[in-house]
């Protein structure tokens, strides 16, 4: 299965907010199914410095002190990448897909009235998502996405 979603480097892109393990996790998992042979990248936009430091530490706790952290630190790079976003085009279109779904993908109690001049933008990147199914716990086929309520 080929994810529509990977650059040409070969690497999935995927948008993280900050302090989110849960989208970690999603990365994880779209990297255990797709691409064993590479290791993935976190980059985020430098906004400023105390929220960098606040971000390092949480990943820190996460990659280190956690057993399913640290697994994962074998699949992705557990040291994030800063880049400024004026100067770096891809976070730039990763912003806007972000601000684009922040307006406008709903589901679940997402309810607002979406922007209706961004739906054409939604329909564009809706395909991008990505979805799995693991065994955990009791379930079976627990439904992972990409892009998640939390």
């Amino acid at each position: 299965m080929q994810s529509k979603s990977f650059p040409a480097w070969g690497l999935p892109v995927v948008d993280l907010p900050t302090g989110n393990k849960n989208g970690i996790d999603c990365y994880a998992c779209k990297l255990l199914e797709l691409c064993q042979r590479f290791r993935g990248a976190i980059v985020f936009d430098e906004l400023d410095k105390s929220a960098s430091h606040l971000l390092l530490g949480q990943m820190d706790k996460y990659f280190k002190k956690t057993k399913k952290g640290r697994y994962r630190a074998g699949l992705i790079i557990p040291e994030p990448f800063f880049v400024h976003s004026d100067l770096t085009t891809g976070i730039q279109v990763v912003d806007f897909i972000a601000y684009i779904m922040s307006w406008n993908f709903r589901v679940a109690k997402l309810d607002k009235a979406p922007r209706e001049e961004l739906n054409k933008y939604l329909e564009l990147i809706k395909p991008l998502r990505y979805r799995t199914t693991r065994e955990i716990g009791d379930k079976t086929s627990y439904v992972i996405w990409s892009v998640a309520v939390v």
